[in-house]
């Protein structure tokens, strides 16, 4: 049986039957070949909505600037798969015209529309997303969301997470949302957030206090 080539792969992707056009959009996001990147971004409207999906995920595996607009069109796709695998391809590609429409989806009615976005946000580290983070990180219903949030502020770093996660405790959250913070700030090293463990050192809760001290150590190694 003859191998295809490229120039193949990518006839398939523009004529093929939709089984044809979904393997061919897998086969080509695994080719480093700039001339790839056209078809992709021709299929991006296919009408079947799994070789859309893979055409997508074909897509964050390139790191090309005309990419990103192609992409940020496929956030309104129709079928949720695609929308989420476009959104984590956009965090593959590490553009900051990304990340407001990013923020924006974190607001999204889906949890996994709301996982895509905070997981694409670690590629696009940025302070503007600090409070809806915090925000995701406060209220979010589902933990592994709450989770992703808490790694993506620590990966976004600075004094402005450190004072972010003070006025939340601020607010007096649960026991569960104290320990997390108080991790979060022994993990971000800023010798800064050793009053907001103290405070923390007086909590009701055992297993808050406990995290706070262990927290004031940590820092205090580290100086």
């Amino acid at each position: 049986m003859t191998e295809l080539t490229i120039d193949d792969y990518i006839q398939l992707l523009a004529t093929g039957a939709p089984a044809e056009r979904r393997n061919a959009a897998w086969m080509l996001g695994r080719m480093r070949d700039m001339r790839i990147i056209e078809p992709l971004i021709q299929a991006v409207g296919d009408p079947d909505q799994d070789t859309r999906f893979r055409v997508v995920e074909a897509l964050g595996n390139i790191k090309d600037q005309e990419i990103v607009p192609h992409l940020i069109l496929a956030l309104s796709d129709d079928d949720l798969r695609v929308r989420a695998q476009a959104i984590l391809s956009l965090g593959n590609q590490r553009d900051y015209r990304a990340l407001e429409p990013l923020l924006v989806l974190l607001g999204d009615g889906e949890a996994i529309i709301r996982a895509s976005a905070i997981q694409a946000l670690y590629h696009v580290p940025d302070r503007r997303a600090i409070m809806p983070l915090i925000n995701v990180l406060a209220s979010d219903p589902d933990a592994d969301n709450r989770h992703y949030a808490a790694r993506t502020l620590v990966q976004i770093g600075g004094e402005d997470v450190v004072n972010a996660l003070d006025m939340l405790l601020l607010a007096d959250p649960d026991p569960d949302l104290q320990i997390r913070s108080a991790e979060m700030l022994a993990e971000l090293g800023f010798s800064s957030a050793i009053p907001i463990l103290e405070r923390l050192t007086q909590a009701d809760d055992a297993g808050v206090r406990e995290t706070a001290q262990w927290g004031i150590e940590q820092l205090r190694s580290a100086s």
